[in-house]
C-alpha cells in the first residue's frame, strides 16, 4: 500500500483512496478523503489513525510479525540481526516447497 500523511489531520491515508496524485499534479499538499471537500468522508477500507501507527502496521504486515519482536531479536542475540537478513533473503517456505518441489531438495 502506498501511504501518506494528511496534511490538514496527519493520518495515514493510502494514494488510491482519495485524490491524492489529482492533488499531487497542482502540487498542493495531499490530504485524506475525509478531509477533502470533495469527498468529504473516510473511506472505510481501514481505521482512520495517525501516520506513524498506521505505517507501523503495514510494515508488520509485510514482516510477518511485530516490530518490537525484531527489536529484541537483535537486541537479545548478538548474532540475531544476521539471522533475520538471512532468513528475509529467503521467499517464505510455502514458496521455498513449491519452488524446490521438483528438485527433491529437502527445505531446511
Amino acid at each position: 500500500m502506498s501511504l501518506f500523511q494528511c496534511s490538514k489531520c496527519g493520518c495515514g491515508e493510502d494514494t488510491s483512496l482519495c485524490h491524492y496524485w489529482a492533488t499531487r499534479l497542482r502540487e498542493m499538499a495531499p490530504i485524506c478523503s475525509a478531509c477533502d471537500p470533495a469527498v468529504g468522508k473516510w473511506h472505510g477500507e481501514f481505521p482512520r489513525e495517525p501516520f506513524a501507527l498506521r505505517y507501523k502496521r503495514e510494515i508488520e504486515c509485510w514482516l510477518g510479525q511485530s516490530i518490537e519482536i525484531v527489536g529484541k531479536l537483535s537486541r537479545d542475540q548478538p548474532d540475531g540481526l544476521d539471522k533475520l537478513n538471512r532468513s528475509l533473503d529467503q521467499p517464505p517456505v510455502a514458496e521455498r516447497a513449491k519452488l524446490l518441489a521438483h528438485t527433491g531438495e529437502a527445505i531446511e
